[in-house]
């Protein structure tokens, strides 16, 4: 249930809900590989992208996923700059808990409730991110 591509449908930022075309986004988890895409064109006056490429681990129990190589660009209206900075280093683990139409992965302050139709993305119980499954 958690493989899959997905599209990102909601973005909440600052506890207010941005949907396309302000903001966009792919994620994929497939055969180990794991890709984020993110788009956030909110303020048309400064834009970021970023583009995130990585692995994950799964198994019955545990998730856990990392970012090897990050690319991040920022277009302002007078500049645009880049970064290879990478989120955060390392694998990030998750302990699963399957239920009967969803899984469940989290940690003490990050979750997220993967369904046949796309997940949902939270921190510290607060909603960030939504997306839906892509049909290939």
């Amino acid at each position: 249930m958690i493989e899959g591509v997905y599209m990102l449908q909601e973005w909440w930022i600052d506890g207010r809900r941005f949907t396309q075309p302000g903001i966009e986004g792919r994620f994929v988890l497939v055969d180990g590989v794991a890709i984020a895409i993110l788009h956030n064109r909110i303020d048309a006056a400064n834009r970021h992208s970023a583009t995130l490429f990585g692995r994950y681990r799964l198994s019955s129990e545990s998730f856990a996923y990392g970012y090897d190589d990050a690319a991040t660009i920022t277009y302002a209206e007078d500049t645009i700059t880049g970064s290879a900075a990478l989120p955060w280093r390392g694998m990030r683990d998750f302990l699963v808990e399957k239920m009967p139409d969803t899984t469940r992965v989290y940690t003490d302050t990050q979750e997220f409730v993967f369904a046949r139709d796309g997940f949902t993305y939270a921190e510290n119980g607060s909603l960030l991110r939504r997306w839906q499954r892509a049909r290939l």
